[in-house]
């Protein structure tokens, strides 16, 4: 399998991009952190377009989605299109256009839709930025919503600060109660209990979220509330698990196009137009431990 690796000082990143464009390992040199959440119960392999992505592809790492999380079907002049589980981009091999030490610049077509979609990555000290454009290839326009992936172990002693309260969409186990409404992060249930839980931010009410370990060591995302309206979490505290293992402990940081998953259940997504080319960012910086 094709590994890339970004180096500074500072940082290094494994890329994979036969498994999606896979952002498998964020690493901080000055701690030893690893960042990225592995699933431990699925071993790496190549995606088989079409297959389900929590039951067969969820290896942990950092993905990108794309033109939808939830499969579903998207009325074209063409047919129907049939989006697969968590989208296009974690379900096909991607393309590198550009790789050096501390930057790569990779490309992938769209399966169900007509579209290109980039990713160009640049290390710049202990910060990471994300730059990324999405082009419609096609005759006619479509709908469509991103959202970054990147999962992270959840514990007992990490914390996140985003500056806002969040509305639940999904909950279940300890935190069932509180599906449908407004909750901060310190009102989610006991790290003691199971349970999981989807969350969206209101409409450009967050433009970073940061998380810290209980050793002190950080990880912020940043990015432009114009470009990026919402933030997405997925908190799963041993609720959950799609591949029929034991639950898993993780956080899902995903700043978002639309607060849904379901494309086809949002009002006014986003329209991408023949022949336009939109383009978006984020960052991400990296704080050691502190002494």
């Amino acid at each position: 399998m094709n590994r890339l690796h970004l180096f500074n000082e500072a940082l290094s990143l494994e890329i994979l991009p036969a498994v999606g464009g896979k952002i498998a390992s964020l690493f901080d040199k000055a701690n030893g952190q690893e960042w990225l959440w592995t699933n431990p119960w699925l071993s790496l392999r190549d995606p088989a377009y079409g297959e389900s992505y929590v039951g067969g592809l969820d290896f942990g790492g950092w993905d990108e989605i794309f033109p939808s999380v939830d499969p579903c079907r998207i009325p074209t002049p063409e047919g129907e299109a049939l989006v697969p589980d968590h989208g296009d981009l974690v379900q096909m091999p991607w393309r590198v256009i550009s790789s050096r030490a501390e930057h790569v610049e990779m490309e992938v077509e769209g399966r169900s839709l007509p579209f290109v979609f980039r990713r160009r990555l640049v290390l710049a000290g202990r910060q990471i930025q994300f730059h990324y454009s999405v082009e419609n290839r096609g005759a006619f326009a479509f709908p469509c919503l991103w959202c970054a992936h990147p999962l992270v172990a959840l514990d007992a002693e990490l914390s996140l600060d985003a500056g806002a309260d969040f509305q639940v969409l999904y909950a279940s186990g300890a935190a069932a109660e509180l599906q449908g409404c407004k909750v901060s992060w310190n009102e989610l249930p006991p790290r003691t209990e199971r349970w999981a839980a989807k969350l969206f931010s209101e409409k450009g009410a967050v433009e970073r979220v940061r998380i810290q370990k209980g050793n002190g060591a950080s990880l912020g995302l940043s990015w432009n509330p114009s470009e990026i309206p919402y933030l997405g979490l997925w908190v799963n505290n041993g609720g959950w698990s799609g591949c029929g293992s034991e639950p898993y402990f993780n956080l899902g940081i995903e700043p978002a196009t639309l607060p849904i998953d379901n494309l086809t259940a949002a009002d006014n997504p986003p329209i991408l137009q023949p022949g336009e080319t939109r383009c978006w960012s984020l960052e991400v910086t990296l704080n050691p431990q502190q002494p």
